[in-house]
């Protein structure tokens, strides 16, 4: 991939609110259906008849229906994890379910008894309400089998990437847990129950519900569900519809049946009204989605016109467009752009490269697999919490790298960019790598536990070797928090970052170069870059301009650089190729950072990790 300029917005759904309710919505899901199956366990365990039919006079849930509630909400909430361990347990869940489904439904048809209904609490399972033995219900086992499948399902790729397969028993589930909430909601009994069996109990329709929308809900960037939050017309007008669809006609059906039982109307009078206010209820729905199609259309319409209007600034801002994404292609740091509501609307190629993503998996949700599980939440909290107060946005997370599937940390900053009148237009952000920072934090904090269980083991007869032994652990604190200030400077993103064409002339000068080196951008600028080099060294820059002419980029180069003042500093470099619009190198950007305090740093613990010895 040689550009991201194609990359327009992601999706509605990835408003901060909207994303921050269906990231927990399939774990509320889960943790509900786990809830209900472990109640109704706890009803027969303890003979409570609440918990297992839930609203007197209707019929109990099957122990073996309960069971099966549990492993399916177990199977729904570590499905969705990245770690395998947790997979495995979701998947073994996932065939219980299936199977227990399959076993009944061959009873069922007559194949074996293997008595699935009967094994827990078998003597205790004749039901007064129906007057019989209390059975899992055949459209209850059908479900099971369909949403043991679903989960199994729920991993498996295929070509395309908005493919989600387990999405249609998950349907199937929906439409057949649905049609047995509308009968117990109207009175029907044939919607919930199949001939002379155990019909199926009101809280095992809710928890049908409940599973297959927690399935749905956890890829919304896949399958049927995309499109319901997509930042399209037609995704507006379905959230906007949708709840009209399934509410108006089952609060107007009740309406029309409560009337008719009262003997306020007859039934030609009450299917009249239903009629007349169902016409009216979505003929109203019909003009209001119409007028706002409409104001989008003259919106859209007047951009066009301001835009057709405006050809050279046009021009101008998608040459400055243009540089910028060059310079931000070269850098070795991944950035990316949001629109003041949060939609982030551009990436650089570093991103691409990383991810190893096109840009197809990249829309949507996306970059979902991308990012840790465990770092999920606490980043969508702290974006929606920059966005809606325009406070500067800084967070610490994992992303996986392609080339070697490795969870590295990143530092994600990002910056308002405002207007005149103070209003966010714009949003700039990084995402730094901070792992190897994590590594040394990780290092030293295991230096700091042996330290601690030596103190403990010390006796009363070397006390003066464990006050000795104190002062170093005091000397050593003074030393982390001389290296957290460090890295403090390194995390301000205060590096020298110069540009030069091939044939090593300066062309830009940022203040930390100013800083680094001593020179103003006035004084270097259009000089060869051979200025900053020392005796001994006048190879590495034509190396480099060589491996840059090539193609290649030089990574955390470390060597030593000439001050304006005549000082030696240690610096990490890293160069990258800058190429014009063909395609062609043009020159090369250059990130330095001082490192003369690192290197330094490093010898003083090598000499302390010594001492302890």
């Amino acid at each position: 991939m040689n550009s991201t300029s194609d990359i327009e917005t992601l999706p509605a759904a990835k408003t901060p609110v909207v994303f921050r309710w269906l990231s927990r919505a399939p774990a509320w899901c889960a943790a509900v259906v786990f809830s209900i199956g472990f109640l109704v366990l706890a009803g027969w365990t303890f003979e409570i008849d609440f918990l297992k039919r839930i609203i007197p006079g209707y019929v109990w849930m099957n122990p073996a229906t309960a069971t099966a509630f549990v492993l399916s909400g177990i199977a729904l909430r570590l499905v969705q994890s990245a770690d395998e361990r947790r997979n495995r347990i979701a998947k073994v869940c996932a065939v219980l379910v299936l199977l227990a489904g399959l076993i009944k439904l061959c009873e069922l048809l007559g194949f074996f008894d293997f008595g699935l209904d009967r094994i827990l609490f078998g003597e205790h399972l004749f039901d007064p309400i129906t007057g019989k033995p209390n059975r899992m219900a055949p459209n209850t086992a059908l479900n099971f089998f369909l949403a043991g499948a679903a989960l199994l399902l729920f991993n498996y790729k295929t070509k395309r990437a908005d493919s989600f397969p387990a999405q249609y028993p998950a349907i199937l589930v929906i439409l057949t847990a649905f049609v047995a909430v509308v009968g117990y909601f109207y009175g029907a009994n044939t919607f919930y129950l199949v001939v002379s069996f155990n019909p199926m109990a009101i809280h095992t329709a809710v928890s049908f519900l409940l599973l297959s929308v927690g399935l749905l809900l956890s890829k919304p960037g896949q399958g049927i569900i995309k499109d319901v939050f997509s930042p399209d017309i037609g995704g507006q007008a379905a959230r906007r519809l949708f709840p009209l669809v399934v509410a108006t006609p089952l609060i107007l059906g009740w309406l029309r049946l409560l009337g008719e039982k009262k003997g306020v109307y007859g039934a030609e009078m009450g299917t009249s009204i239903l009629v007349v206010v169902l016409i009216v209820v979505l003929g109203a729905t019909v003009i209001y989605n119409a007028r706002l199609i409409n104001e989008a259309a003259n919106k859209l319409g007047q951009t066009e016109n301001a835009l057709s209007d405006s050809d050279e600034l046009v021009r101008l801002l998608s040459k400055s467009e243009e540089s910028y994404r060059q310079l931000a292609d070269a850098m070795p740091q991944i950035v990316w752009t949001a629109q003041p509501d949060g939609f982030l609307d551009y990436y650089n190629e570093r991103w691409f490269d990383y991810t190893g993503m096109t840009l197809e998996q990249t829309q949507g949700w996306g970059w979902e697999p991308v990012l840790h599980p465990d770092d999920l939440q606490n980043c969508v909290e702290r974006w929606s919490r920059a966005v809606e107060t325009g406070e500067k946005y800084k967070v610490e997370y994992r992303f996986k790298r392609a080339s070697d599937g490795e969870h590295r940390w990143h530092l994600g900053q990002a910056l308002p960019i405002r207007d005149a009148e103070n209003q966010v237009v714009k949003w700039f952000g990084t995402c730094t790598d901070i792992h190897e920072q994590k590594k040394v934090e990780e290092e030293l904090r295991e230096i700091q536990e042996q330290l601690e269980l030596r103190v403990e083991s010390r006796t009363a007869d070397i006390e003066r070797a464990n006050r000795e032994l104190t002062e170093e652990i005091a000397e050593r604190k003074r030393f982390e928090e001389k290296l957290i200030q460090l890295s403090s400077i390194v995390e301000s993103s205060d590096d020298a970052i110069v540009s030069k064409n091939l044939d090593g002339i300066i062309v830009s000068w940022n203040k930390g170069a100013e800083r680094l080196y001593g020179y103003a951008a006035e004084e270097i600028i259009g000089k060869n870059i051979s200025l900053l080099l020392p005796p001994g060294r006048e190879d590495e820059e034509t190396q480099i301009i060589e491996r840059i002419k090539s193609g290649e980029s030089v990574e955390h180069f470390e060597t030593v650089r000439l001050r304006k003042d005549g000082s030696l500093p240690d610096l990490s470099i890293t160069i990258s190729p800058i190429k014009n619009a063909a395609g062609e190198i043009t020159g090369a950007a250059k990130i330095a950072r001082d490192i003369t305090e690192r290197k330094r740093a490093e010898e003083e613990l090598k000499n302390f990790a010594e001492r302890l010895k």
